[in-house]
């Protein structure tokens, strides 16, 4: 009798949890890192490789889960004043691991090409999901 009901309870408790996650959206937990910022004009067509060797090295550092370039469209904007505009978005599992990889980024000399390249950040912060 004790292992029927050990197996109700197993399959119940199945159920319940697969109705759970039916009801209840699964929230992200990772912190985003969202940077906007422009580049120098002279770095444009060499900014994709650039960027490919800055990919390389971020993906190494401790807590990293992704990361995505958005580039300007060129569409008519006036909240976007230059063409070599872009967005990082970077995903973290924690703010620690976010601040710690920044911090290492500045004392690499594998970075200094693309901090060279930069000519304004607009903005950096650190995201999570609301609600």
């Amino acid at each position: 009798m004790k292992t029927l009901n050990t197996i109700l309870l197993t399959i119940m408790t199945t159920i319940a949890a697969a109705q759970s996650t039916k009801t209840k959206p699964i929230m992200n937990k990772n912190i985003t890192e969202v940077v906007i910022y422009q580049i120098k004009a002279e770095k444009r067509k060499d900014f994709s490789a650039i960027l490919e060797k800055v990919r390389a090295n971020v993906s190494q550092a401790p807590g990293f889960v992704s990361y995505k370039t958005l580039s300007w469209m060129r569409e008519p904007n006036e909240f976007i004043s230059s063409e070599n505009t872009f967005i990082d978005i970077v995903e973290w599992k924690t703010l620690d691991d976010a601040t710690n990889a920044m911090k290492a980024a500045e004392q690499n000399p594998a970075f200094g090409e693309f901090f060279y390249s930069i000519e304004k950040i607009t903005m950096m912060g650190h995201f999570d999901f609301y609600k």
